[in-house]
């Protein structure tokens, strides 16, 4: 019967151990699937490649290609295979990639859409975003135009943020006659072992206007000084974006093209098109990041991947407190590298802080500062200080690992009043203590032994327990819960749903209905609301440029679908705003 007992202890320990993974399990990198092409802008008589990827994915595989009338496109190549682990937020994750190739040959000029690819993955079909092609007879205007593609760093490390900084502009002597300009960047949202970062934010009397992105969209640029190319003037602009890679490997950005013409209107009131009636041409060279592997060797146990070169400064309010009472620690973090990335040091954690009890920490991110508030508690008086607070980081300029340390800061910590000779070693006073819990048992009584049907009960009454430890884990927040898989999948499926809008209502719909899973309300709810007045009401640490920009943002597209009004920005405005909500905390 013993054995019975403890059967019954082992398989409700297994049961509570499954509970506790429901609850605490984060799910595995989802599938991603991109495609580009190796140039957005052809001569006749050339070809591009069209390239195609899945990473993350147990089975995945190519469609047929679709039929393009001017354009001659595949056979798909045979998939050629990758895997590699990197270190994201504190995280070891595998990465699988399967990658295919086709060649694209035009049979004339002009403007070419390859409509959206459609893959096999994982038992469903994915269907990607279209890609433009411009073909045409002669590239001129190199010596008119210049377009420079460079990066902060082309070596980097796994983790490690880096910039991409697009200078561009053509002869100011042409400002009369051109009217339009398009960026044809084949890798843009499509660069595989890659998270895209919030943009650099721009000096606040920046002077921004808005250009053509490949072809169909529109990207807002700084307007730069006129400067001096080859002896002559010439009007210029700037772009910048910020990646982290995720994985080891080169990292290609293909040829990218700046296309500056002059359009004109023709036709009558019946029968209106515009018309390119000179265009010009100027190319960037192609650019490779090669991303490194993490050094295993000297690699702390504690490492939670910082990368970068950091500085560490702290402070303490209150510092004078009762045994028990709350201190909030700020430490910042600020310098160049993946702050926004890294996971924060954990006191409970460090033998250091063995004198404080730690409840929970609050974090603030951006791109050059990362800010963590800690709730402490010293548990007695014989604390004398807050100890210092150490963050492991990997110095990609040394190829080493070191570490940055906060100061120590003093603190007076008084004993408590009732403190007694029943305190317990943390100096904190037992209400009721083992010791005085009378013994209801004889010393050489014996434990009831349970009946047949108590162990037949026992073992019936185990499904109802995993049933009633599943509801807890999913009331306690499961990851896997709709709302909470919603919220997270919402910037993806804003992409996807602006990936496919043809008006302002469809784009505006889009937006809300990412605003209602990120705020776990129904979108419906975002519909003339007041947007200022709401983030002003949340704890959200959202910029107040970002809410306005958002605003704005609405406004105008409610313009264009009730008053048709032109919309401006298009979907690569509408997603900037969402991956810096998401990154203020909404």
């Amino acid at each position: 019967m013993n054995q019975s007992i403890s059967l019954i202890a082992r398989v409700v320990a297994v049961l509570l151990a499954l509970g506790a993974l429901i609850a605490g399990t984060t799910p595995q990198n989802q599938a991603r699937v991109s495609v580009r092409l190796s140039s957005g802008v052809l001569k006749l008589g050339s070809e591009v490649a069209l390239i195609a990827s899945v990473e993350n994915a147990a089975f995945s595989d190519v469609r047929p290609l679709p039929t393009v009338d001017g354009l001659r496109l595949g056979p798909w190549s045979s998939p050629s295979s990758r895997s590699s682990t990197s270190i994201v937020n504190g995280r070891v994750s595998r990465s699988d990639e399967r990658t295919w190739t086709a060649a694209v040959r035009p049979e004339r000029k002009g403007e070419f859409t390859i409509p959206p690819l459609e893959f096999s993955v994982d038992g469903g079909v994915v269907r990607t975003q279209a890609l433009t092609l411009t073909v045409v007879e002669d590239l001129k205007g190199e010596e008119l135009g210049t377009f420079n593609l460079r990066a902060s760093s082309t070596k980097v490390v796994e983790g490690q943020p880096f910039s991409v900084e697009m200078i561009f502009g053509w002869d100011a002597a042409l400002t009369e006659r051109i009217n339009w300009a398009n960026l044809s960047l084949s890798w843009w949202g499509q660069l595989p072992g890659a998270l895209e970062n919030t943009p650099p934010p721009l000096s606040a009397n920046a002077k921004l206007t808005e250009i053509v992105l490949n072809t169909t969209d529109t990207v807002r640029v700084e307007e730069l000084p006129r400067q001096q190319v080859r002896g002559r003037a010439f009007r210029m602009f700037r772009m910048v974006r910020s990646y982290t890679p995720t994985r080891s490997g080169s990292l290609e950005f293909p040829t990218s093209w700046l296309e500056f013409a002059r359009i004109e209107d023709f036709g009558d009131i019946f029968s209106r098109r515009r018309e390119r009636v000179e265009s010009y041409f100027a190319k960037s060279e192609p650019l490779v990041i090669e991303v490194i592997q993490l050094p295993e060797q000297g690699r702390p146990a504690d490492y939670g991947g910082a990368i970068g070169n950091f500085t560490a400064r702290a402070s303490a309010e209150p510092r004078d407190v009762d045994a028990g009472e709350s201190i909030k620690l700020k430490v910042e973090w600020s310098g160049t590298g993946n702050l926004e990335f890294f996971s924060a040091p954990e006191p409970s954690r460090s033998e250091a802080f063995n004198g404080f009890r730690v409840y929970g920490k609050t974090e603030t991110k951006s791109l050059d500062s990362r800010s963590v508030v800690y709730d402490l508690a010293p548990k007695s008086a014989d604390v004398k200080e807050i100890p210092p607070l150490v963050l492991p980081v990997f110095d990609p300029q040394s190829n080493r690992y070191t570490s940055v340390a906060t100061p120590a800061i003093a603190i007076n910590v008084r004993a408590l009043g009732r403190a007694s000779g029943l305190s317990d070693p943390d100096g904190f006073v037992a209400q009721n203590d083992l010791r005085d819990v009378p013994s209801a048992l004889g010393g050489e009584g014996e434990l009831p032994r349970p009946g047949t049907t108590t162990v037949l009960g026992a073992f019936a009454a185990l499904p109802l327990i995993w049933i009633g430890l599943a509801r807890v884990a999913r009331r306690r927040g499961d990851p896997w819960a709709p709302r909470e898989r919603a919220r997270r999948r919402a910037r993806k499926q804003l992409a996807r749903e602006l990936s496919g809008a043809t008006s302002a209502r469809a784009e505006l719909v889009a937006l809300q209905n990412f605003l209602g899973a990120r705020t776990a309300e129904r979108a419906e709810a975002w519909e003339g609301r007041d947007i200022q007045g709401w983030f002003a009401r949340q704890a959200h640490q959202v910029p107040a440029a970002a809410v306005l920009e958002l605003e704005r943002l609405v406004d105008e597209l409610e313009a264009a679908e009730w008053g048709g009004v032109p919309r401006s920005g298009g979907r690569a405005r509408a997603l900037e705003v969402a991956e810096t909500l998401v990154r203020g905390g909404l």
